[in-house]
């Protein structure tokens, strides 16, 4: 009973107070060229602490989650990348964040950004190229 298990584990971290969060975007140039092994950053907003990190893949890709305890609200996202400046963005634990990253040049005069994309934007922001494509026929695992 696998499945079983999983909704107990799950059941389980929710009656223990956690939540999670949960960060998808891509980070590019100011042409719009991918900006790989940029380091992104989720730290607590209140302490302070690390509560996740990883890095873009190639096409400038990124993907974090962590699970946090319940009464973590605020965190602070930062995405940086040698020779770029720092972006910065503050969310709380409610938002699942899918996001578009633009890195600016240290040695000019614009800030890096981190801006939100909605649901109903386009998919060539972010679909296409950072989330793989289910192959004709294939359906969900474990769904009759």
């Amino acid at each position: 009973m696998p499945v079983l298990r999983i909704l107990v584990l799950f059941a389980g971290l929710s009656a223990a107070g956690c939540a999670s969060v949960t960060v998808h975007g891509i980070v590019r140039d100011a042409q719009g060229q991918p900006v790989s092994n940029a380091v992104a950053k989720v730290s607590d907003g209140a302490t302070g602490a690390t509560i996740v990190d990883g890095a873009s893949d190639a096409n400038g890709c990124l993907g974090l989650f962590e699970l946090v305890k319940g009464d973590s609200q605020a965190f602070v996202l930062r995405v940086e990348a040698s020779g770029y400046r720092e972006a910065v963005l503050s969310f709380s634990r409610k938002d699942v964040l899918t996001l578009a990253v633009t890195l600016m040049a240290e040695s000019g005069p614009a800030e890096s950004t981190v801006r939100r994309i909605p649901w109903d934007e386009p998919p060539t922001t972010y679909r296409i190229p950072c989330v793989p494509e289910v192959p004709p026929g294939a359906g969900m695992i474990g769904v009759r």
